[in-house]
């Protein structure tokens, strides 16, 4: 049975979730417990939208860079 495009964006979606919880474990567990994280965003020209995950460094020197997982785009009209 072929993926629809709801049934495949919903799998786009849960496939992000489930990337984000685990990096976001990753950045707890590294950090004893507690991380500053935060959803970086960016809408590209064809419309689609690019997400990532940055930490704050442990030095309080600002973000670090961008981690951006494999699926890291969403389409125009999620």
């Amino acid at each position: 049975m072929p993926a629809t495009p709801h049934r495949q964006r919903i799998l786009y979606l849960l496939a992000g979730l489930i990337v984000g919880a685990i990096a976001t474990s990753m950045v707890w567990a590294a950090n004893g417990g507690s991380a500053d994280v935060r959803v970086a965003g960016r809408i590209l020209e064809d419309g689609r939208v690019e997400i990532g995950l940055q930490q704050r460094l442990s030095d309080d020197s600002g973000w670090g860079e961008v981690e951006r997982p494999e699926l890291r785009y969403l389409a125009p009209d999620s």
